[in-house]
């Protein structure tokens, strides 16, 4: 149906539940990485202008790419830099000496 690499049903599962949540962590990391703006908002104005950027690319790159693995391995690899990048954010500055 979908031609040579891998079956339908990867594809839906890629495409659909899986673009959704790939969205959302990428989404959750913009919100929790990005400092405030001086008005207060670019922490959720940039995700809320991303969202509809990142499901699009994920979503054609699961239905487009000849191999649903290798899909799946993109979405794994952004995840885990979105996990990254928040558990980067949240390690305290280190801890300097007054003298």
């Amino acid at each position: 149906m979908f031609g040579r690499g891998g079956s339908a049903l990867a594809r839906v599962a890629l495409a659909g539940p899986g673009a959704a949540l790939t969205t959302l962590g990428v989404v959750a990391a913009l919100a929790a990485v990005l400092p405030p703006g001086p008005g207060g908002v670019d922490a959720i104005a940039v995700p809320l202008v991303a969202l509809p950027l990142v499901w699009a690319a994920a979503f054609f790159h699961a239905c487009l790419d000849r191999s649903p693995r290798r899909a799946a391995w993109v979405a794994l690899a952004l995840w885990t830099l979105c996990g990254v990048a928040v558990a980067l954010d949240r390690v305290p500055p280190p801890a300097t000496v007054v003298r």
